[in-house]
């Protein structure tokens, strides 16, 4: 598939922002993991290091979509601990399970569907973020 010139763009603007920035590691989601390519490619062309490419898996967002900005489906940092905990309790099922993985210690697999203390998952999710956001 090529990518529309404005994609296009994005992406060389980025990589040139690494060579700018001389990174040596740069982190990006699944959906921009060619971006690592052009920019080892362009770190090449100007005789640098290439830089490692570190892709992880992408966000989702509060509505269980790729969290983004421009999807206004985000969990801001600068949030207050009330507006983060509203958000996860607004979250999807099948969210809170993948919430839970990522931002907490628990490993296990959490299913509301077979659940009937929904409330109560949501709540311990959302202590344990406040927790890691709020109190570190």
């Amino acid at each position: 598939k090529i990518p529309s010139f404005s994609r296009s763009i994005y992406f060389l603007t980025a990589a040139y922002d690494s060579l700018i920035m001389n990174s040596d590691v740069e982190i990006v989601g699944e959906d921009q993991k060619n971006f690592i390519f052009l920019s080892r490619s362009l770190q090449r062309c100007y005789h640098k290091n290439p830089e490692v490419g570190l892709v992880i898996p992408n966000l989702l967002g509060i509505d269980g979509r790729k969290m983004g900005k421009s999807q206004n489906n985000c969990i801001y940092l600068s949030e207050s601990p009330e507006e983060v905990k509203m958000k996860i309790h607004l979250l999807p099922n099948e969210a809170i399970s993948y919430y839970f993985r990522g931002l907490t210690d628990y490993c296990g697999r959490i299913d509301l569907r077979a659940s009937s203390n929904k409330g109560k998952i949501r709540e311990a999710l959302s202590r344990e973020v406040e927790q890691s956001i709020f109190r570190h």
